[in-house]
C-alpha cells in the first residue's frame, strides 16, 4: 500500500531500541500470523472485553477486522493510531494512541499488547514512551491517560515508571465478574520532566490528527535556503484548505537567490522532513 493515497503508512517512531510502524495490511497479517503464539498467561485477562479468548483462526480474522474498522472510522475528531511494535525486524506488539475530541481537549488515552516472548524485557516502558512523545512533542498534547486492572502488575509497573499518578478507578465486568480498574493521568509538566532526545518522529504528514487548528498550524515553516517561510493558512468552512496533510502552498520570499536550494517543512506535529532540491528561478 502507497502513502501517496494513505499518508500515515509512512508514520514511524523510533527510539534506541524499537522502531513503531502505522501498520498496512502486510504488517497486520504479521500482528494477526503471531497472536495465537500468546499475548498474556491464559489464567489471567487483562481486557475488559476477553478477545484474547477465541481459538485460531477466529481469533486472527476478529483482530484484522477491528483493525480495520480503526483505519476505517479514523476522522479529526475521533482517532486510532495502533503502532505495530518491531523489535529489530520482529514484529512483538501494539502501541494504540487515541484521541476524541483532540483538537479541544488536547487529551490522548493509550493502550497496548505485547507478545509473551516479548515480556520482561523493557519493551512495554519503551514503546509506550515512544508513542507519550509523539502526543506531547509531536501532536501538542497537555494530558495522556491510561488504565490497567488492579492485578496486570505488568501494565501499572510501566505506567508508574514513566510518571503516571493515579486518577481514581473504576469497576468493570469482566469473565463474569467484578474487576476494578485503576486509572492514571500523566501531564504535560510530568512528561517535560523527562523528556527524551533520542526518540524520533518521522513520516507523519504535514497536518497529522489532532493539528488541524490554527494554533498548531500556525507553527509549521517551510525553510527554503537559509529562509524560513510560515505557511499562509487558507480557511474553508469546516477548516483550511491550505496547508493540508498532502499539499501546501507557501510563497518564495524575494531574499532567496535564484538557483538551486535545499527545502524542508517543519509540519504541524514539529517533524523535519528530508531535504528536498529545487530550483528557483526569477
Amino acid at each position: 500500500m502507497t502513502s501517496e493515497l494513505w499518508p500515515f503508512f509512512s508514520l514511524r517512531i523510533t527510539t534506541a531500541r524499537l522502531e513503531l510502524r502505522y501498520p498496512n495490511d502486510e504488517v497486520l497479517l504479521a500482528l494477526a500470523r503471531a497472536l495465537p503464539e500468546g499475548i498474556h498467561d491464559p489464567a489471567t485477562m487483562p481486557f475488559s472485553e476477553p478477545w484474547t479468548r477465541a481459538e485460531s483462526p477466529a481469533l486472527e480474522h476478529n483482530a484484522l477486522k477491528f483493525w480495520w474498522s480503526r483505519r476505517g472510522s479514523l476522522s479529526p475528531e475521533s482517532w486510532s493510531l495502533p503502532f505495530a511494535v518491531f523489535d529489530g525486524d520482529d514484529v512483538v506488539g501494539v502501541q494504540d494512541l487515541m484521541g476524541k475530541e483532540f483538537a479541544i481537549t488536547r487529551a490522548v488515552l493509550t493502550g497496548s499488547w505485547l507478545l509473551q516472548r516479548a515480556h520482561g524485557r523493557g519493551i512495554g516502558k519503551e514503546m509506550r514512551a515512544a508513542v507519550l512523545h509523539l502526543a506531547f512533542d509531536g501532536l501538542g498534547a497537555i494530558e495522556a491517560y491510561t488504565n490497567a486492572f488492579e492485578d496486570n502488575p505488568a501494565s501499572l509497573g510501566v505506567t508508574r515508571a514513566i510518571g503516571y499518578e493515579p486518577n481514581g478507578s473504576s469497576l468493570h465486568a469482566r469473565d463474569g465478574a467484578t474487576a476494578r480498574s485503576l486509572e492514571f493521568v500523566l501531564t504535560r509538566e510530568r512528561w517535560t520532566e523527562r523528556r527524551r532526545d533520542d526518540i524520533e518522529i518521522r513520516g507523519a504528514g504535514f497536518v497529522p490528527p489532532g493539528a488541524q487548528g490554527a494554533d498548531r498550524l500556525t507553527r509549521m515553516v517551510v525553510r527554503i535556503g537559509a529562509v524560513n517561510v510560515h505557511v499562509p493558512l487558507v480557511p474553508v468552512t469546516g477548516g483550511f484548505s491550505n496547508p493540508t496533510d498532502a499539499v501546501l502552498t507557501v510563497p518564495v520570499p524575494v531574499d532567496v537567490e535564484p538557483g538551486r536550494v535545499e527545502v524542508q517543512v517543519v509540519t504541524a506535529a514539529g517533524v523535519e522532513t528530508h531535504q528536498y532540491a529545487i530550483d528557483v528561478t526569477d
